[in-house]
């Protein structure tokens, strides 16, 4: 049977200052309550898709990050949004990398990718810039004639407000991330016949800068993947204004 006794004062502080340190390791970002507004419970008994837009449509850095768990693919139209390079890094080095925000009128494409629930909730515990933002059915079509799923959870990471700037002097654009991102637009036309969809990604992407720093051959992310450098070249030449020869001779 239980008895209750009296605690000295100091020994009930002591004990409160335990608790807390304990308590103070157990709420870890990564095992603290996500932010439903900007990471919406998954109905885990749907299909999930999430819309891959940038560097993750380059197959090897998308097979990294979802470890290769993902069962189908389909290039899409996606209505409504704006991508560019908007996404402003502070903290990793200083860049400007790819991003995506509500638009109307805006067009862009990529890759609808069915993802397991358990990668979607592994990425959003890691996401300090995005928000996983849920997206109608009726704004997706496809790019191949194929039918987009009837049934599931459909979704796109955009930039929050507070990241969401465009390139500046110490925040360049990185050629690394280019490289990456046409790579994989280059990639995604191969496997699905779609000769224009690398044309399609630059001219669906904004933001294009003059702020852009050439870190080829050291990338500033760090990672070092195979890219098509040759045919990245000949898609970045027609950029206006001769943009990207000045990158070039950098």
């Amino acid at each position: 049977m239980w008895t209750l006794r009296k605690v000295p004062g100091a020994a009930v502080v002591s004990l409160l200052v335990s608790l807390l340190a304990i308590g103070s390791l157990l709420f870890t970002p990564e095992t603290s309550a996500m932010d439903t507004d900007c990471f919406p419970v998954l109905d885990e008994k749907q299909p999930q898709y999430v819309v891959a837009y940038g560097q993750y449509m380059h197959e090897g850095l998308r097979e990294q990050k979802i470890k290769k768990k993902y069962n189908s693919q389909l290039p899409v139209w996606i209505s409504g949004y704006q991508r560019g390079w908007m996404t402003r890094i502070k903290d990793e080095g200083k860049y400007t990398t790819l991003g995506v925000a509500p638009e109307a009128g805006k067009l862009l494409n990529g890759i609808l990718v069915e993802v397991r629930p358990g990668i979607i909730n592994t990425h959003d515990r890691t996401e300090r810039r995005m928000c996983r933002t849920r997206l109608d059915r009726k704004s997706i079509s496809s790019m191949t004639g194929q039918v987009i799923p009837s049934k599931g959870e459909f979704w796109i990471y955009t930039t929050k407000k507070a990241s969401r700037l465009q390139p500046a002097g110490k925040f360049p654009i990185l050629m690394s991330e280019v490289d990456e991102f046409l790579t994989g637009c280059i990639e995604q036309a191969e496997q699905f016949n779609l000769t224009n969809f690398p044309e399609q990604c630059i001219d669906t992407t904004d933001f294009w800068s003059k702020h852009w720093t050439n870190d080829r051959e050291r990338p500033l992310t760090g990672r070092l993947v195979q890219v098509k450098r040759r045919k990245v070249d000949s898609l970045l030449s027609k950029l206006k204004g001769g943009l990207y020869e000045n990158v070039r001779a950098e």
